[in-house]
């Protein structure tokens, strides 16, 4: 996802450990709160941008941190697309 975002960004962090949306979210939110920051770019492929969309506001709630979901073109095979259905 690194190399498919093409926006501006004053600092690019990575969650290489990331076992799951709303963890990675969490995480996210935590850090940008640690560094004061007040904005984040969640770059996601585009068969899972929905469910992202869909976690973010409730990790970033009550915190003043602003997040922003940003899909990719990626399509993702009809295995991941089935189970991103499913969850």
């Amino acid at each position: 996802m690194a190399r498919a975002w093409r926006g501006v960004a004053s600092e690019v962090l990575l969650d290489g450990n990331a076992r799951s949306t709303l963890g990675n979210v969490v995480r996210a939110v935590g850090v940008a709160l640690e560094l004061g920051v007040r904005e984040i770019v969640l770059v996601t492929s585009g068969w899972h941008a929905r469910r992202a969309a869909a976690l973010v506001p409730a990790a970033a709630r009550g915190t003043g941190v602003r997040v922003e979901v940003e899909p990719t073109g990626e399509r993702g095979s009809l295995r991941a697309r089935v189970r991103e259905l499913v969850c």
